[in-house]
């Protein structure tokens, strides 16, 4: 991976702001192209900045992170979107991730490992078609599986997505 991954923080808390804008600003590799407080701020700016990957608070005053993702990712379905949030699981989390949100992190996380999930995030921005088809295709061969619908019927099975009880 040659180029920066550029990266916009939306989060309506300024201390966790610029918490991560500090870290990231001094990240190789990472270019932060900016930080914003609502939701409506990342509706307006994604038109006119460059993002590979935004970082959204799930629960944000006014439009939540679930509306907003939905809302991008239909002005932009190739931007990554990572939710953050300070609950570990549950329906919130689901719903984020049916938005075609590429991931989440933990608010409490250590910031190395949000660095972890921001680069494993932008390398999905950098393969191809055809390499996201031979993953899929060893995916099901591991399972013994032959479609996708039998590994999520699998999947189902095995109980692996769970909900948590809070």
């Amino acid at each position: 991976m040659n180029s920066k991954i550029k990266v916009l923080i939306v989060d309506d808390h300024p201390f966790f702001r610029q918490g991560v804008s500090f870290f990231l600003n001094d990240t190789k590799g990472i270019e932060l192209v900016g930080e914003v407080s609502s939701c409506e701020e990342a509706l307006d700016i994604v038109t006119s900045v460059e993002v590979d990957v935004m970082l959204m608070d799930l629960q944000m005053t006014g439009m939540d992170g679930i509306a907003t993702t939905r809302a991008l990712l239909e002005k932009n379905p190739s931007l990554r979107i990572l939710i953050l949030t300070s609950f570990g699981g549950g329906e919130k989390i689901q719903q984020a991730l049916r938005t075609d949100a590429a991931g989440y992190c933990l608010k409490d996380a250590p910031l190395q490992e949000l660095l972890t999930v921001i680069k494993a995030v932008a390398e999905t921005l950098f393969i191809g078609e055809k390499t996201v088809k031979t993953h899929v295709a060893n995916a099901l061969h591991k399972l013994g599986v032959k479609i996708r619908t039998q590994a999520a019927f699998l999947a189902n099975k095995e109980k692996l997505f769970q909900e948590e009880n809070a």
